[in-house]
């Protein structure tokens, strides 16, 4: 690599230019303590937080279908859903389940 400023050549790896001084496109600084991190790190190897969101660890989303419409082809009646629960609580049937 070759250093932007002074036209040095920089070695692999390095965050600084061994000659002037200039900060390489590989580093940038930890938002938490200010330590020069590399480019490509998630986590600070300083003060340990994580610096940027993981990129590996996205799983996709969810799919929630909500048709509540009908079960197995036959539609519901809410007015007999009332009515169970209006007899069957009078008699006490609600405590057996």
């Amino acid at each position: 690599m070759v250093c932007k400023n002074c036209g040095a050549n920089i070695p692999n790896g390095e965050l600084f230019c061994p000659n002037c001084g200039t900060r390489t496109e590989n580093a940038k600084f930890c938002k938490y303590c200010g330590a020069v991190i590399g480019a490509d790190c998630v986590v600070c190897p300083a003060c340990g937080r994580q610096v940027e969101p993981l990129q590996s660890a996205q799983q996709p989303q969810p799919v929630y279908v909500n048709n509540n419409a009908t079960y197995s082809g036959v539609a519901k009646s809410k007015w007999t859903a009332f009515f169970l629960c209006l007899f069957l609580g009078l008699i006490g049937a609600h405590k057996f389940y």
